[in-house]
């Protein structure tokens, strides 16, 4: 937010099985986030286990790392590319 000079770095995503379309179609702004927490539903009428798996394959492609998996629950962190 400019008006408060507020850079956010984490996203809390819990949609109900709207997961997938955010991480398909947002893939360039999610890369600015440095974690996400994401709550996914693989059960019926929400989200497949390969829809799932799709939100994960992508988060990867993009830089992350899952660091917390606990049933529904993950954390992703992006992978830092700076050399030290």
């Amino acid at each position: 937010m400019i008006k408060y000079n507020i850079e956010f770095d984490t996203l809390i995503m819990d949609i109900e099985g709207g997961e997938l379309d955010i991480i398909r179609n947002f893939k360039e702004n999610l890369s600015n986030f440095k974690r996400i927490f994401l709550e996914v539903h693989p059960f019926g009428g929400i989200l497949t286990h390969a829809e799932v798996k799709t939100c994960e394959d992508i988060l990867k492609r993009i830089g992350f790392s899952i660091i917390v998996r606990d049933g529904n629950f993950q954390i992703w962190e992006k992978i830092s590319t700076k050399s030290v």
